[in-house]
């Protein structure tokens, strides 16, 4: 439909073209006064065809911002109906919960880990730029209660994995997006606070965090084989 309407309007376009050659030439051989107002007519008629050229492509225009839209919204639909698609818009609807989860096992493990208890979820919050791999990690702070009582990033791990853990278990209602739980994917010890990276368990992270999980069981078997201590306390 719309091409036969262009198709149309050319059409009619370049017949005026041709009558305003044909009178164009006629009007070299008439008086002034007749040429002024041949032209004035002429000029007229070709304002007219031109008009209806305009009206023609605003209206396909409106058209076409119409179905661009409705391609758009259609897009998002399908995004929100397939998380693979777009696990970090699901996830943000989860963020709450994954922070508040993490924040209560820091204050369940502030005595052992000797950290300093959070004064809120927000004051836990980390900014951390996102990683190469792309992965979706929540970047935690967890704050020291004294520097000199060493607490290595490996204990932060296991205390902290296995409240995390427990803590989403009893809380797994509160999350809408699929999540399996949570993966401590980063500990590093900053000074004045451990730095932490949470992976959430989805489908995305599950052949990463698989591997790593391997990666981390061979050099505890490796350690046990070779006669290592092992910490048995946490």
């Amino acid at each position: 439909m719309m091409n036969n309407y262009f198709e149309k309007a050319k059409e009619l376009w370049e017949t005026g073209k041709k009558h305003f050659k044909t009178l164009h030439k006629k009007m070299l051989t008439m008086e002034s006064k007749k040429a002024k107002i041949l032209y004035a007519i002429l000029a007229g008629t070709l304002c007219f065809l031109l008009t209806l050229f305009i009206v023609a492509i605003y209206k396909y225009t409106y058209i076409l911002v119409l179905l661009l839209i409705l391609c758009i919204l259609k897009k998002l639909e399908s995004m929100d109906n397939n998380p693979s698609e777009n696990p970090n818009a699901l996830l943000f609807n989860d963020e709450n919960a994954i922070y508040s989860c993490i924040y209560e096992a820091i204050v369940e493990t502030q005595d052992i880990l000797n950290l300093k208890k959070p004064l809120s979820i927000r004051s836990i919050l980390l900014f951390h730029p996102s990683l190469p791999d792309g992965y979706p990690r929540f970047w935690i702070k967890a704050m020291k209660k004294d520097v000199s009582n060493i607490i290595t990033p490996e204990e932060v791990e296991i205390v902290l994995s296995e409240e995390i853990q427990r803590l989403f278990f009893l809380r797994s209602n509160e999350f809408i997006s699929g999540i399996s739980g949570l993966y401590i994917d980063i500990v590093k010890d900053r000074g004045s606070y451990f730095e932490l990276a949470i992976l959430p368990i989805i489908p995305e992270t599950t052949d990463y965090i698989n591997r790593k999980m391997q990666k981390e069981q061979m050099v505890y078997e490796d350690i046990k084989e070779s006669g290592g201590v092992y910490d048995e306390r946490f």
